[in-house]
């Protein structure tokens, strides 16, 4: 779910996106899949990042077993932030942790939003082939972070804050979206 919210038309403009290439797929897929599991790793992808009590972390893993996702929510909450956890229920319990600890991501977090996926993360059977096919988490935990997004801003508005948000820079946003990255470049390491 890396930047689903930073940084886009209509995102949040102080969204903090955590993104390392240690755990992102697109340089090394099998080495990020095994640093996902190695404990300790989260303390120090949380460094690299300002995060303060009061803050909101949402923490994406489809399966919820593996250490770093644990690891950083549990991490966040000692450092009295607000946890999210996005996860599949359905596949998160049906395998142990992987974590020393024995818990999973939705044992650790405050509030748990299932994505309704399947065990598996795919859904489709078709004769012939070896598995079923056709994931669903990425486009559904895309569709669930705007979601937050929409009803986080709707609820700002009713208590009278207009949250500050990037405006399309393929419209009129240049001039209004220079100035909210003047305001965040230093506080955003990604910007």
């Amino acid at each position: 779910m890396e930047g689903l919210l930073a940084y886009r038309a209509g995102g949040l403009a102080h969204a903090v996106p955590m993104l390392d290439t240690a755990v992102m797929l697109h340089e090394n897929a099998i080495e990020a899949t095994y640093t996902e599991r190695r404990e300790g790793f989260a303390a120090e992808l949380l460094r690299h990042y300002p995060v303060a009590a009061g803050d909101v972390l949402i923490v994406a893993s489809n399966s919820g077993r593996n250490a770093v996702p644990i690891e950083l929510a549990m991490l966040g909450k000692e450092r009295g932030m607000r946890v999210a956890a996005l996860l599949n229920l359905e596949q998160s319990r049906a395998w142990p942790s992987r974590h020393s600890s024995g818990k999973k991501l939705a044992d650790v977090a405050d509030v748990v939003i299932d994505n309704c996926g399947t065990n598996g993360d795919v859904w489709l059977d078709l004769p012939g082939m070896p598995g079923r096919i056709g994931s669903t988490s990425t486009i559904i935990g895309a569709l669930i972070i705007q979601l937050i997004l929409v009803q986080g801003v709707e609820n700002a508005l009713a208590r009278g804050v207009a949250p500050e948000i990037y405006i399309s820079s393929n419209t009129s946003g240049d001039d209004h979206n220079d100035k909210l990255l003047r305001k965040y470049k230093s506080r955003i390491r990604h910007l």
